[in-house]
């Protein structure tokens, strides 16, 4: 009897114990309870959470191949049901600060502030923004997969993805309907042969009139050559007979660094280039460039003017990789904030939805340039820039410093100083008085297949 009381005392006073530690731990660390719950429950019965934004700034990593390449930059929405049956996914770009890297450069922190923010293109150059609703999500394991595709009057695209431990990992392909740039486009040949003085490969068509002496410009590895007074079309003709007579040959300059530019059907752009400055290695040509670096698209309005992208994680590293932060940063001048202020409306739409150029083919050969009136636009600004003195101040200490730009400054110091007089017109009555503008200024490449 003594025994059975013993034992039914004891039971009790476990079983008090029991629940006072229970309670406790439900009262303190709800946390810690949940935790051992979820150790106990097998692994297959949990639904892991997938909702939020996958990038890599976002909830969860994203590892996204586009047509065979790695396109950073990008990000992926999704939202799913509870059983992670269905989901809506959508497909943007995450947002691109250039502040936060420009602010390394001397003198940038002018910028801060003025928003050189933007966001390019989804995954489809050209498309900001694309939601599929209804994706059937699967199971396998510990994975959770999804596909789609999408047929569009512009272009195709197909996305298969999965999602394991957090990470999206996601292959996309598409195609552009339109097909008539897909090629590989090798760069004219310097010909001094030709009946004229026509520049090719890189050639310009600058509407203006304007004489205007150059004075003396160095040429590397020539030292000081006088450039007298000419209009910039009659320029071209210059550098044509310094070439035929061995002065100096610009166009074979431009053929020795680029072989060729291919376009290819899904809008990617790369090009062949030479790694190697020695001109008798035949294996000097590179063409590993990623091939979502430089995207294009067409104009739906203009059948001979398509969009070109730059990536804008690319344009991020690029800067990283030339700038290195510096304490002598100067102040900032108020006329030099309004300036950067124009520069930066003025490049913002062309980083968030391409740069306009225009292109026309004719019998395997292709010419193809900046928009003529976007780059007089750019040109005005930069006019602005070789006359503000708080700007060059800034612009040429930086050039001289880069091994590769110093050489070079020099002669951009005059041509910025002396571009305001080359976007102008001389009147035709000789009178010597400037007046009216430009209408374009063209500079592009010849090219053939």
């Amino acid at each position: 009897m003594k025994n059975k009381l013993f034992y039914l005392i004891s039971a009790a006073c476990l079983l008090s114990y029991t629940g006072t530690f229970t309670s406790c731990v439900n009262g303190v660390d709800d946390e810690y309870l949940e935790q051992k719950i979820t150790d106990d429950t097998k692994a297959e019965d949990e639904i892991p959470d997938l909702n939020g934004e996958y990038s890599m700034v976002g909830d969860f990593d994203l590892e996204m191949i586009c047509n065979g390449d790695l396109l950073e930059g990008q990000k992926v929405v999704m939202a799913v049901d509870e059983n992670n049956e269905s989901a809506t996914i959508t497909f943007t770009a995450i947002e691109t600060d250039l502040e936060s890297v420009i602010a390394l450069i001397p003198g940038a922190n002018l910028i801060q502030g003025m928003g050189l923010k933007y966001t390019g293109s989804c995954p489809i150059p050209g498309v900001k923004e694309l939601t599929f609703t209804n994706v059937s999500v699967y199971k396998r394991g510990s994975t959770y997969a999804f596909r789609g595709s999408l047929d569009q009057k512009t272009y195709t695209m197909e996305y298969e993805g999965k999602i394991t431990d957090g990470k999206m990992t996601l292959n996309i392909n598409y195609e552009l309907t339109e097909t008539k740039l897909a090629s590989t486009w090798n760069l004219q040949k310097p010909n001094l042969e030709l009946p004229s003085p026509m520049m090719t490969p890189l050639w310009f068509d600058w509407d203006t009139n304007l004489k205007i002496k150059f004075g003396e410009i160095n040429i590397p590895g020539l030292g000081d050559m006088n450039i007298d007074t000419y209009t910039p079309n009659e320029l071209q003709g210059l550098l044509y007979f310094a070439a035929m007579f061995q002065v100096f040959n610009l166009q074979q300059t431009v053929a020795d660094l680029l072989q060729s530019i291919t376009a290819m059907p899904n809008g990617s752009l790369y090009a062949t280039y030479a790694w190697d400055s020695d001109t008798s290695n035949p294996d000097r040509w590179s063409s590993n460039m990623n091939r979502n670096i430089i995207r294009y698209y067409y104009d739906e309005k203009n059948e001979n003017r398509i969009y070109i992208e730059i990536n804008g994680q690319f344009l991020l590293n690029t800067i990283k990789s030339l700038v290195q932060p510096t304490p002598n940063t100067r102040g900032a001048a108020e006329d030099l904030k309004a300036l950067g202020t124009k520069l930066i409306e003025f490049l913002k739409p062309a980083l968030e939805n391409g740069i306009p150029c225009e292109y026309s083919i004719n019998n395997n050969k292709l010419s193809i340039n900046i928009d003529g009136e976007f780059l007089l636009g750019a040109l005005k600004l930069l006019a602005e820039v070789g006359n503000n003195e708080a700007a060059m101040g800034f612009l040429m200490p930086l050039l001289k410093s880069d091994p590769t730009m110093a050489q070079y400054a020099p002669n951009l110091e005059i041509f910025l100083k002396r571009l305001p007089d080359l976007l102008t017109y001389k009147e035709e009555s000789g009178s010597g008085e400037l007046s009216g503008e430009c209408k374009y200024v063209k500079i592009g490449l010849h090219l053939e297949r």
